[in-house]
């Protein structure tokens, strides 16, 4: 099956991908608004999740609500510390998680098919302010 990647939905793939940290929707839009609608970015958001190009999770911010955040799809993974006053992500490390969800499964006989693992917190520059 051919999927038809657009070229909006390239632009918006190649910015997640490039992104070093999850980018919501407002972020991705900001940098091509003058090119793409927000609504644009949205359709194009969930046709690359559904089709397993990127991967998205939601977060609960106190000051921003709820929030959306997507990812290069890999192999792997990577967990993340949010910062609930400058809404920065800073990389926390790789999953490391595969042994303790494998033991799970088989003590418990569930079948894992993916987690997501954030902090959220207060950054120290956020603290020292």
């Amino acid at each position: 099956m051919t999927l038809n990647l657009t070229m909006h939905r390239e632009e918006v793939l190649n910015i997640i991908i490039k992104s070093p940290v999850p980018v919501s929707a407002a972020t991705i839009h900001e940098r091509v608004k003058d090119r793409i609608n927000l609504a644009t970015v949205y359709r194009a958001l969930k046709f690359l999740e559904k089709h397993n190009m990127a991967d998205g999770f939601t977060i609960l911010c106190k000051s921003q609500g709820t929030v959306r955040f997507y990812t290069k799809k890999s192999r792997h993974h990577d967990h993340y510390f949010h910062c609930e006053e400058c809404h920065r992500f800073f990389l926390f490390g790789a999953c490391k998680l595969s042994e303790s969800i494998k033991n799970f499964e088989r003590n418990t006989d569930n079948t894992v098919h993916e987690h997501t693992l954030y902090l959220t917190g207060i950054c120290k520059d956020c603290k020292s302010e």
